[in-house]
């Protein structure tokens, strides 16, 4: 990929790169949707940040922005 491009992926498909040998930092973001009836577990997940996109929190689960 070029500088500035980006590349969307379902979570359920395989995916790579080759390794990056250029001077300058590769950077990787993951966004992930899940349904309000799902519920997540803090002690679980520890350190995991969930906010609502949108909808109403039907499981009960703590969003960051709420």
């Amino acid at each position: 990929m070029e500088a500035g491009e980006c590349s969307l992926h379902d979570s359920r498909i395989i995916h790579g790169a080759a390794p990056n040998t250029s001077p300058y930092r590769r950077c990787g973001y993951t966004m992930r949707y899940f349904s309000t009836e799902a519920l997540v577990y803090p002690d679980k997940n520890p350190g995991f940040k969930v906010w609502l996109a949108r909808g109403k929190n039907i499981a009960g689960t703590k969003f960051v922005n709420e």
